[in-house]
């Protein structure tokens, strides 16, 4: 019927029931279906449901004396292959060259193989040290996924997806360079669908004493279908991560399974099409059900359960940098924040680790951490955080900023910036230096962010086409008179690009640049006469300054006091070599722009102020500093507009 049995316990305990056990209560009333064994970690009474009528009470105490102390949460943007990261695990379980380790691969398409090359990470970088007598064989090679390894590092066996090609692999695949594949065993992971509900694999974590529980990345809707039952209730193995990381347990995740960490996790979208389409909210029971398909509507955000292990104000996003996510996460944050301004948006670059306590969030690795929070309606307060910096949190059970520490030296302001609009904003890291090496400038106070450039060989977002859309989204940033920027030098020890010198460490130095206290707005920007530049740039092999064209465009926008008018030469090629469209902007300093025969002064960035009244319909003249006069018609205004001139020179 019912095992244990019933008594006193000084642990939290496994509970089976027998088949002919249809429901379950805790309290004699409300009953749940039973689809597998639980943990118990609190003293109860137990009433359970017999061939659907007959009610059965068994009473449990359990005395569980451990003290809950949570422990630190490492949440990593995912391609994470630098000593930092790794060193610091080990160094917060307090245990260094005895860390236990138990590798979660639910989410891989590859599981064991995750494992491995984690393993020898560890190892390499943290001289954690195994016992080779004490790991089981399975047909003459080592299982680390086998229930009798005891030893530091055990790939807990849980997954949906079968790798085929399990010890399969050439030992020179110049993608997996760190490991002998030919070592592993022949593993069919897809038997270990119902790892986790299964009570062996469960007591094994629970009693093993790991100092760390890490969660791989691939696909965070397999956790999901792993980790949840129908009716949303988590399965046991979720139970158990979750009673081990508040008793002290790191849990450390990774792309998807640093996703996976939050209540509710972004599941896909792009960061442009995140603005086009109302999100999308993905139902529990599609997500185990079918953790590989995704709903129709997939350009656009979508959101679906998480674990729940970070606070619940808290929604994660990586490879944040190198994929342009900044644009899905903020979408998130608006549409979760509701009038909760304290949700808070969280977007790791890869080989960057977030490192969550009870007190602080600290930053380690070779990219940045940006925070972001809704102001208002499509308005967000941003910080970017890089190796060392902390943001320290109020001890509560969401997350609070109370304030940020910055490692390194406080950057004065630049002189002229080299442009203001990027017609990119979602290619790879092109958010960060538009704010990081342009914004500085002391007198810029405002900077664009297009995404008319869907073909840069940087770019990593599928932009809708222009020709599809009458308005896109538009960022503008904002400087604000607390806004800071710091600059450090970072060192990062690694095996090299792709691992390329393993078992060699390299030390590599770069400057980064972090900041505090930066608006972001999201506008739609109406487009007018805006040019397809892919189909109209010339064709060039090199030399892009010689053959490249050059359009000019204005950005127009209205605030509360004025018309923002700013005016840049879009300079445009099409590389043959690298397939890509080139699309660089420059601000048109210091020309003339007329409007119903009244003049207006554009400062040094390209800026000029246009009042409400001056303001109109009709064809505006632009003289650039050298003297070429273009011409733009306007036929109608609306609040933000982007428009071009036909002429090109």
């Amino acid at each position: 019927m019912i095992k244990p049995e019933p008594g006193i316990y000084n642990e939290p305990i496994i509970i089976e029931l027998s088949k002919d056990v249809v429901e379950y209560s805790f309290d004699g009333e409300k009953f749940f279906s039973y689809y597998g064994p639980f943990l118990l970690e609190n003293t109860t009474t137990l009433y359970v449901k017999k061939n659907h009528h007959e009610i059965l009470t068994f009473h449990y105490e359990i005395n569980d004396s451990t003290a809950n102390c949570p422990g630190k949460i490492f949440i990593i943007g995912g391609a994470d292959k630098s000593f930092s990261i790794h060193q610091a695990i080990v160094e917060a379980s307090g245990e260094k060259e005895n860390t236990r380790i138990a590798f979660i691969p639910a989410g891989s398409a590859n599981p064991y193989a995750a494992g491995m090359d984690r393993w020898v990470r560890f190892e390499k970088y943290c001289g954690l040290r195994l016992n080779y007598d004490k790991i089981p064989v399975l047909n003459g090679k080592f299982d680390f996924s086998s229930l009798d390894n005891n030893e530091c590092f055990w790939i807990v066996p849980v997954a949906l997806i079968d790798d085929p090609y399990t010890n399969a692999r050439p030992t020179n695949d110049p993608d997996h360079v760190i490991n002998d594949e030919s070592t592993y065993p022949d593993i069919n992971e897809s038997l270990w669908k119902t790892g986790s509900i299964n009570p062996g694999i469960a007591s094994k974590l629970l009693k093993g004493n790991y100092h760390v529980i890490f969660l791989t990345g691939g696909n965070q809707a397999r956790y999901v279908a792993l980790f949840f039952y129908p009716d949303g209730r988590e399965t046991l193995l979720l139970q158990v991560i979750k009673y081990l990381h508040k008793k002290g347990t790191i849990i450390a995740g990774t792309s998807a399974g640093a996703a996976s960490l939050s209540k509710l996790m972004l599941m896909s979208g792009g960061s442009a099409f995140s603005w086009l389409e109302a999100p999308y909210i993905e139902k529990l029971k599609d997500e185990i059900n079918d953790p590989e398909s995704f709903p129709i509507v997939k350009n656009g955000l979508i959101i679906g359960k998480g674990l729940g292990i970070l606070p619940d104000n808290m929604i994660v996003d990586t490879h944040f940098s190198q994929r342009g996510r900044q644009g899905r996460l903020l979408r998130a944050v608006e549409y979760l924040a509701g009038n909760n301004t304290e949700m808070w948006g969280i977007g790791v670059d890869e080989d960057t680790a977030a490192i969550l306590s009870a007190d602080e969030l600290r930053v380690v690795g070779s990219g940045t951490v940006l925070l972001a929070k809704k102001e208002t309606n499509f308005s967000f307060l941003i910080h970017c955080l890089s190796h060392g910096d902390k943001v320290k949190r109020s001890v509560h059970k969401y997350f609070v900023v109370q304030s940020l520490v910055f490692e390194g030296i406080e950057v004065e302001s630049n002189d002229l910036p080299d442009y203001i609009v990027e017609p990119d904003i979602f290619g790879k890291d092109k958010f960060n230096k538009l704010i990081q090496n342009q914004l500085v400038s002391s007198n810029l106070h405002l900077s664009y962010g297009l995404i008319i450039n869907d073909r840069d060989e940087n770019s990593s977002d599928v932009y809708p086409s222009l020709n599809s859309y009458e308005a896109l989204p538009a960022m503008i940033f904002h400087k604000r008179s607390d806004s800071k920027w710091y600059r450090k030098e970072v060192e990062i020890k690694n095996f090299g690009f792709k691992d390329k010198h393993y078992p060699n460490i390299q030390l590599s130095s770069f400057t980064q640049i972090s900041y505090s206290n930066i608006v972001a707005s999201i506008k739609m920007v109406d487009l007018v006469n805006v040019p397809y530049f892919l189909h109209i740039a010339p064709s060039i092999t090199d030399n892009f300054n010689e053959n490249k064209e050059t359009k000019i465009g204005i950005l127009a926008h209205r605030t509360n006091i004025n018309w923002i008018v700013h005016f840049s030469f879009y300079d445009y090629a099409y590389d043959d070599e690298t397939r890509s469209l080139i699309l660089l902007t420059e601000p048109c300093a210091k020309g003339t722009l007329t409007i119903n025969n009244k003049i207006f002064q554009c400062d040094e960035n390209g800026f000029c102020l246009v009042s409400f009244d001056d303001m109109a319909t009709g064809v505006w003249n632009f003289q650039t500093k050298k003297g070429r006069q273009v011409t733009f018609k306007i036929d109608k205004l609306s609040d933000f507009l982007l428009l071009f001139s036909n002429e090109t020179f």
